[in-house]
């Protein structure tokens, strides 16, 4: 079953959640690793457009691309998120 977008939300906010349990003030993530958090992930079911724009509609005014493939989606994209949220 391929991963929805919801469960690329479900995963954020869980990481979002223990970022800062432990204080921290930010969070970098990478679509790749993001993508392979997702337990339903196997292969042939790669939804990386879909991590993509969940990532890009959790950013914030302060949040940073730190770097995106040339089309904007894909494994390389990351993102440096701020907290709180």
């Amino acid at each position: 079953m391929k991963p929805t977008r919801e469960d690329f939300q479900s995963k954020l906010d869980e990481i979002f959640t223990v970022t800062k349990k432990f204080n921290l003030i930010s969070v970098t993530i990478k679509a790749g690793n993001l993508h392979n958090l997702i337990e339903k992930v196997k292969d042939g079911d790669h939804r990386m457009p879909v991590c993509c724009d969940v990532m890009y509609q959790n950013m914030k005014p302060n949040d940073i691309v730190v770097s995106s493939p040339p089309k904007g989606k894909g494994t390389t994209l990351t993102i440096q998120y701020f907290l709180p949220r």
